[in-house]
């Protein structure tokens, strides 16, 4: 069930295309970020609290495992998006991830 009626997010990366466009386009649609996931945990803490995300972590299944995310956001390194992309799927959410 989503958050407060809302669809909620997971954020995987602090990317500069998460932090510039894309929190302020799921928040556009009527949606809700919920969680930021990051390999660092400075850079997870920082990244929710400038985009006011209640809940970070470094640990993938804590944002994977909450009901009210519906959606994850894949912003991690090249080398990260399999491991973040496989897991989402896994945990049966939909997937958003940009390119390359």
């Amino acid at each position: 069930m989503a958050t407060h009626g809302k669809t909620g997010w997971s954020v995987m990366g602090t990317g500069t295309i998460a932090t510039e466009q894309m929190v302020a386009g799921i928040r556009a649609q009527g949606h809700t970020p919920l969680w930021v996931v990051s390999r660092r945990k400075m850079d997870a803490a920082h990244f929710a609290q400038d985009l006011d995300i209640p809940q970070w972590t470094t640990n993938l299944s804590d944002a994977l495992g909450d009901p009210n995310v519906e959606f994850t956001y894949v912003s991690a390194r090249l080398r990260r998006r399999a491991h973040y992309i496989t897991a989402a799927a896994k945990a049966r959410k939909n997937v958003l991830c940009d390119g390359p």
